[in-house]
């Protein structure tokens, strides 16, 4: 079996983060109406360097890793124009890298359970180094979940996001979607900022049934993905009369 650190690095890294960072991450699904956890201005005061670790993804969605860099990217462009000194997703990854290749694998070739003691090390590794060389004050964890929404009509909301679900106009019930989650923490895994973007449906309806959109339609539109970054960090990034009192 090849060991999954290396054959599946995006997935193995949320563990990481979590294990080095968090403890347990962002395990359900944010409801602040501000996404701000601490008032506004004390996060500006208190945050500068933010670590942007590489993007997860929670659920069964299949996601490319051109949209995934794609999120990181525009999340750092959006961050860094802000005024935040950003220390990108890339770093991230290629520190986990050295040190899950360092480590031998974390993964029983033959039950395929994981070795947690040697993977809390290496997860320890992660964090000190991180903490070492870029003394943040934040780690901004972007993630892509598949969550249920509600429709009416065909008329789905979710996360500032407004989509008609395909084949369903007279027809009200539910429908899977994605959306990214941007959550940022300080450096003892305390929540700043939460926010949901929706990016798209995930299911359509034919012939009365809901029935997954392919796979090769899932964030073909970039436009949905780029407004979904937008929004996930609109206030985060915004000027202070931009800020909705």
């Amino acid at each position: 079996m090849t060991d999954l650190l290396l054959s599946k690095p995006r997935t193995i890294l949320r563990l990481a983060s979590l294990a080095a960072f968090l403890g347990l991450g962002c395990q359900t699904t944010p409801t602040h109406q501000d996404p701000f956890v601490i008032p506004r201005q004390q996060f500006l005061d208190s945050v500068n360097t933010v670590v942007v670790a590489s993007v997860a993804v929670v659920g069964q969605l299949s996601v490319s890793d051109s949209t995934l860099e794609l999120v990181e990217r525009l999340i750092e462009e959006r961050m860094s124009d802000a005024g935040f000194s950003v220390v990108p997703a890339s770093e991230y990854v290629a520190i986990w890298d050295r040190i899950a290749g360092s480590a031998g694998g974390f993964f029983d070739p033959y039950t395929g359970e994981r070795d947690e003691e040697r993977f809390e090390a290496a997860a320890s590794l992660l964090r000190d180094e991180i903490m070492e060389r870029f003394k943040p004050d934040a780690l901004l964890y972007p993630e892509i979940w598949e969550v249920e929404v509600p429709f009416t009509h065909g008329d789905a909301r979710w996360g500032g996001m407004s989509q008609l679900v395909e084949g369903a106009r007279v027809y009200s019930g539910n429908a899977l979607a994605a959306s990214l989650f941007v959550v940022v923490q300080d450096t003892l895994g305390n929540e700043l900022y939460v926010k949901e973007a929706g990016i798209q449906l995930l299911e359509r309806m034919e012939l009365g049934e809901m029935t997954p959109i392919p796979d090769e339609e899932v964030f073909s539109d970039t436009t949905w993905v780029k407004a979904a970054v937008q929004m996930a960090l609109d206030q985060l990034v915004a000027k202070p009369e931009q800020v909705p009192r």
